[in-house]
């Protein structure tokens, strides 16, 4: 191992024993100390061993979850950075926890979330066998800017490991572009019956049709919105509206949500390439979702221990990478069943006896498909034919934190583009309940603006600062005394 690398592992063992002494997280203060020792322990912690990247906007973390869940069962000895510090600091202190000083591993197989831009400084000293890509979305404009500045760092962390195989998602047209890298790829993704057709994307109920550009800049099939002033037509914001191979705009047989779908360049030919792992019927509960899936000549049907119809593209991911690392399908499938909430996503606790569940959104498009899922709205086109929309929830109480740090971007400034129009129109009977975070003033003013009436949304005590704290459970529990929550968040007045 050699005696700078020991002594950097083993002074990143002991500032991470302090910090959890002391009730702090410890997940990246340990990798900055063994950085600073030896500036190369990346590169030598990973060496000879298998090494999973897990990158892309949303999805990160569940994604990552889910394959630790498949690999472990499969008998697999593995190492995450599973609290969610995807930097160069966190992914080192997690392989610094998994090796002893004497450079003994801990670990079969490591599978690292990495956020977006840090994949670019990693990708070399990892040498990764697997690089799964969730979805590029919009996302922390102050890091990012635009999806075609994320979707670049992306791309130039796979060029820095040619040997790794590339697990993409085949309904998104920017992530389907990374084919260029030269990689091998696995695709996956999710078939027509879980998708709306274009046809009802443009429908109005006079028989009419909308303008072309309302059309194609925001076009979608959750529920109704108002474009180009008709209050008929479907619509929310998605990215890729134009092929990045010539420009042309894009045309859609099918979409699941934002631009993820079944797409294909009417000018070049680019169009959504075939899956190996596609879900071919999704049937959504208020408590899971149940997926048929296809793996190759494979019929596998699969049973999600997660709601919301989104989590179905990252087991669907979780499954591509568990087959090229050689988990067999049922086995991988069988984990999925019992995995549970990741940190703060869909992850469930109880506040002197009341359930609570965590939904982390940090973009428009991830606070869409949460609000979905809080109004127990599922996504019509994926469930069964014949299948009714699932019972609503119990009733629940919502609280809407907003959150400025650095780490997940200081510009909230996105928020205002969630459809909280939307949300707020279809079911009126949903109230908030109290605005918890920093910048609770500005989140408070958004369901406002949206709609929800001024005495349905409160503002929450200025402690309640960070999720993940002591001082938010304890803002919970104090909520908790005054509001009675039920188990799921759906259909309901807050009490």
């Amino acid at each position: 191992m050699g005696v700078r690398l020991s002594v950097a592992v083993g002074a990143g063992k002991a500032a991470g024993a302090l910090l959890h002494a002391l009730g702090r997280g410890g997940t990246t203060l340990p990798g900055r100390i063994v950085r600073r020792l030896c500036p190369d322990a990346l590169r030598r912690l990973a060496a000879g061993g298998e090494v999973v990247c897990v990158t892309g906007t949303n999805g990160k973390t569940t994604t990552t979850h889910m394959l630790v869940r498949m690999l472990e069962a499969a008998g697999r000895r593995v190492l995450t950075n599973g609290a969610g510090a995807n930097m160069e600091t966190g992914i080192t202190a997690a392989l610094a926890r998994g090796t002893n000083v004497a450079g003994k591993r801990g670990w079969d197989v490591a599978v690292l979330e990495c956020d977006e831009a840090s994949l670019r400084r990693v990708a070399a000293a990892l040498s990764p066998r697997v690089i799964l890509v969730t979805n590029v979305f919009r996302d922390q404009l102050d890091r990012y800017g635009e999806v075609t500045t994320t979707l670049g760092v992306i791309r130039e962390g796979i060029l820095q490991a040619p040997g790794a195989t590339l697990c993409l998602n085949a309904d998104d047209p920017l992530t389907a572009t990374l084919t260029d890298c030269g990689n091998p790829v696995v695709f996956y993704g999710e078939g027509p019956a879980c998708g709306e057709g274009e046809a009802q994307v443009a429908e109005v109920a006079d028989g009419g049709e909308p303008s072309a550009p309302d059309v194609a800049l925001h076009a979608e099939t959750i529920a109704p919105d108002v474009v180009g002033g008709n209050p008929s037509v479907v619509a929310v914001p998605r990215e890729a509206t134009r092929c990045l191979r010539c420009g042309a705009e894009l045309r859609y047989e099918y979409r699941t949500f934002a631009h993820l779908g079944g797409y294909a360049c009417p000018a070049c030919g680019f169009a959504q390439p075939e899956a190996r792992v596609r879900a071919e019927r999704v049937q959504v509960r208020p408590d899971g979702t149940r997926v048929l899936v296809s793996l190759g000549e494979q019929a596998l049907d699969v049973d999600v221990n997660l709601p919301g119809a989104f989590n179905v593209y990252n087991a669907l991911a979780a499954l591509a990478a568990a087959e090229v690392l050689g988990v067999p399908a049922q086995a991988a499938a069988a984990a999925l069943a019992k995995v549970d909430g990741a940190f703060g996503r869909m992850e469930t606790f109880s506040v002197e006896g009341t359930p609570v569940r965590i939904i982390l959104t940090k973009n428009p498009t991830g606070m869409d498909q949460a609000l979905a899922y809080v109004a127990g709205a599922g996504r019509p086109g994926g469930r069964a034919a014949g299948e009714e929309a699932p019972d609503a929830a119990a009733p629940a109480s919502l609280i809407f934190g907003l959150n400025d740090k650095s780490a997940d971007g200081e510009d909230i400034s996105w928020i205002w583009d969630a459809d909280f129009e939307r949300f707020f129109a279809t079911w009126p009977l949903v109230a908030t309940g109290a605005e918890a975070g920093k910048e609770a003033e500005a989140g408070a003013a958004t369901p406002r603006v949206a709609g929800a009436a001024p005495n349905e949304t409160q503002m929450a005590a200025p402690q309640v600062a960070v999720y993940g704290t002591r001082r938010w459970e304890l803002a919970l529990r104090n909520y908790a005394r005054d509001t009675n929550f039920s188990t799921g968040f759906g259909r309901g007045s807050a009490d």
